[in-house]
């Protein structure tokens, strides 16, 4: 070696540096950690939204499954359920996208919401209705299609006269 002094870096020409001179065509060092590794982030928050959007797709598929019932006690629990699971990790810097995760949550419980409506109000109806006469009725009637014809009749009257309509 001479007497020159080496360049901060190593290299100085010739064969000293293993990975060839700068622009030669070949492979720099190999990576290290916490440096560039082909484009995968291998620390620190990458997304992690994928609960949060399941959350308000649950939500909002529960709203729209409330009308018919158990779709907002199917759909809405578990919305609430991921969603709040989903904010919590937000909200600890392990994830992103807590506005959709709240999202899920509200829609979740407004899915629940309606089904529960849904459920009183059909509860109410059933009883109100009095199947239990009409029922009765229809078997006394047997065959008799005057007589059905009268049991439905009775029944929509009764019906009628319970609900002020």
């Amino acid at each position: 070696m001479s007497d020159q002094q080496t360049p901060p870096g190593g290299y100085q020409g010739g064969s000293q540096n293993p990975y060839g001179p700068p622009g030669d065509g070949q492979q720099g060092p190999p990576a290290q950690y916490g440096g560039h590794d082909g484009g995968y982030q291998t620390s620190g928050s990458s997304g992690g939204s994928g609960m949060a959007i399941t959350a308000l797709i649950l939500g909002i598929i529960s709203i729209i499954g409330g009308f018919f019932l158990i779709g907002g006690y199917l759909f809405g629990i578990p919305a609430i359920i991921v969603g709040a699971i989903a904010s919590s990790k937000a909200k600890k810097g392990r994830a992103q996208g807590r506005g959709l995760a709240i999202g899920g949550s509200v829609t979740g419980v407004i899915g629940l919401l309606i089904s529960i409506a849904f459920t009183v109000v059909t509860v109410f109806l059933f009883q109100a209705a009095d199947f239990g006469s009409l029922t009765e009725c229809l078997q006394q009637a047997g065959n008799d299609q005057d007589a059905v014809a009268q049991c439905e009749q009775e029944f929509t009257d009764n019906l009628e006269n319970r609900l002020g309509s």
